[in-house]
């Protein structure tokens, strides 16, 4: 008698596709489901990942904070041999924009002129 074992072919799925984030540093997970060895990347130096697994798994995303006032994108690419890339983002939102202005009030002359600012 001659047994044939088939192995199965490889999956990957990686969810969710995308998480927003704050400005501030910190992590964001994704779940992996799969029945093969991975690896992971990040194309941003500002965002780090767990870098490889086996099967069913967790992604980490590390990402450090944003001091712009917009948003940065960090592509996540996930790969197992035989199937093509899965790509997942985070999106990390700028700070806030902020305004300052001293003195609150300033009393002036009646007549016409400047006042300096600080």
């Amino acid at each position: 008698m001659v047994t044939v074992t088939q192995a199965a072919a490889p999956t990957l799925t990686v969810l969710p596709a995308n998480q927003v984030v704050t400005s501030s540093a910190g992590t964001a997970t994704y779940t992996v489901t799969s029945n093969s060895s991975w690896t992971a990347s990040s194309d941003q130096s500002w965002c780090t990942v767990t870098p490889s697994g086996s099967g069913n798994g967790t992604i980490t995303a590390t990402y450090t904070a944003n001091t712009l006032l917009t948003q940065r994108i960090a592509t996540i690419t996930v790969t197992v041999s035989g199937l093509s890339p899965v790509a997942v983002t985070v999106t990390q939102q700028g700070i806030a924009p902020s305004l300052g202005v001293t003195p609150a009030n300033q009393d002036v002359a009646y007549t016409a002129g400047n006042t300096p600012s600080r």
